[in-house]
């Protein structure tokens, strides 16, 4: 609805409402009094001239409101104009904007780039100060050296000036050392006369002292090879040993322990038998025997176990593993027993010891073949002892003394039957049944069969047994 036929409305509203207003009250005044109409009709006259001011007031608003109203038409064209225009320029604004952007990534790129090309200039110039300082470092060491040179030209020329005036004072002592070469030729002429006896009798003494070494390296080996058994042979050689040497013992390997079997000592001769050493147990010895190497130490080398041995504070123990077919079967033990052999006397001694124990290797080598070889032999002479000792026991019929002599005769009887049966085999086989004997004895020393044995094994003469022992190996 127009802004102006509103107004009127209103107004023609209003007007309806005061008329029914003023007819109203004009109705009620009528029934009250006439004055009172007067007045009132006189107020109505006076608010209605209010009214028409009101009125006239209300169309001037009115036409200011249309007029308000035509401005407000024009201007909302305007702004529809302009809003097409701005929608347009918001349009070519996007555009704009789309190459802006375009053009700013293109800018990135450029500037990534160009920092790229910053970075790699500045790696260019850190690498030429590199250079530049390492240059200043070259030129630096080359002006260091010129200096050195030039300190080492100066250093030759003072030396040169040096040697010129040692040359100088070398040639007057040339002259007089010359002179003293003439009169020490005059000397040495007389000395080679008066050494040359001297030198004569140091050869005769070297040559002596070699030919007694020599003469005791033969009597070592014949000592060793006169043995009939291994440990013959071992003790032998500790023997001859205990020459060179204060102590010397040998120990055999038995399962996995050392057992002492022979020394020979400064300090006497000691027992062994019931010495034994773990092969577990750590120290130089055990270490010889397993690793199956020749072992000599000092003092400072010696441990608490190797020095307790045998007590005493050598400074020089030897230890010689003996292997036997690829088995160390035996090591010997020699020291000093703190006397301080010299380099030279160790060094001898250890010598002489290598020696011997080559030498006893294949001894020993062809014992422990023999050995081998005889097992059969060893059950045989076995035998015999059991038959011996169940004939004994079943000749119950007999007197004490009648039963040893019909022992004896058996036992003579066995003797020949078993020397008939070793006639070809080695020469230790011989003894194979008095260590069968030997070994009953030893066993069950307390039975009636073992004493009379015993008996007549220690009254048999030593050389009618050697005599039938050498008559068997004879045959």
């Amino acid at each position: 609805m127009p802004f102006r036929e509103l107004a009127f409305a209103e107004v023609s509203a209003l007007i309806d409402k005061l008329a029914a207003a003023a007819t109203a009250d004009k109705d009620a005044a009528v029934g009250k009094a006439r004055a009172d109409a007067q007045e009132s009709l006189d107020v109505a006259v006076a608010e209605r001239a209010e009214l028409a001011a009101e009125l006239d007031d209300l169309q001037k608003r009115m036409t200011q409101a249309a007029a308000d109203l035509d401005a407000e038409r024009r201007q909302r064209v305007t702004l529809g104009q302009q809003a097409k225009d701005a929608q347009q320029q918001l349009k070519d604004v996007g555009e704009q904007l789309k190459g802006a952007n375009q053009q700013l990534k293109d800018a990135n790129q450029h500037l990534k780039d160009a920092n790229q090309q910053l970075k790699d200039a500045s790696q260019q110039q850190k690498d030429a100060s590199q250079q530049l300082k390492d240059a200043n470092q070259k030129l630096k060491d080359a002006n260091q050296e010129l200096q050195d040179r030039s300190r080492q030209l100066k250093e030759a020329s003072n030396d040169l000036n040096a040697m010129r005036q040692n040359h100088k004072r070398l040639e007057q002592e040339r002259a007089g050392a010359e002179s003293r070469a003439v009169e020490l030729e005059r000397q040495q002429a007389a000395n080679n006369i008066e050494f040359a006896g001297e030198r004569n009798a140091m050869r005769e003494r070297i040559a002596k002292e070699t030919l007694q070494s020599l003469d005791w390296l033969g009597s070592a080996f014949a000592r060793m090879v006169r043995g009939s058994t291994g440990d013959d042979v071992l003790t032998g050689l500790v023997e001859m040993l205990a020459t060179e040497f204060a102590r010397v013992a040998f120990f055999a390997v038995n399962g996995n322990r050392l057992e002492g079997r022979h020394y020979v000592g400064a300090d006497g001769n000691r027992e062994l038998s019931k010495l034994a050493i773990p092969l577990t147990m750590a120290s130089p010895l055990t270490d010889a025997v397993r690793d199956g190497r020749t072992v000599s130490l000092t003092a400072k080398d010696l441990d608490e176990a190797t020095t307790k041995l045998f007590g005493g504070q050598p400074t020089f123990v030897l230890m010689l593993p003996i292997s036997v077919r690829g088995t160390v079967t035996s090591i010997v033990y020699a020291d000093d027993a703190g006397r301080s052999l010299d380099v030279a006397a160790s060094q001898r001694g250890t010598k002489i010891a290598q020696i011997l124990v080559w030498h006893a290797v294949p001894l020993l080598t062809k014992f422990a073949i023999e050995d081998e070889s005889l097992s059969d032999v060893r059950d045989y002479a076995a035998s015999l002892v059991a038959g011996l000792e169940s004939v004994y026991a079943g000749d119950t019929s007999h007197k004490p003394a009648e039963s040893r002599r019909r022992l004896e005769q058996n036992l003579e009887y066995a003797r020949q039957r078993f020397m008939a049966r070793v006639s070809n085999a080695p020469r230790s086989a011989a003894r194979l049944l008095d260590e069968q004997l030997r070994a009953y004895v030893a066993a069950k020393p307390t039975t009636p069969f073992a004493r009379d044995i015993a008996a007549i094994i220690d009254s048999a003469p030593a050389a009618s047994t050697s005599s039938k022992t050498a008559k068997a190996e004879a045959s």
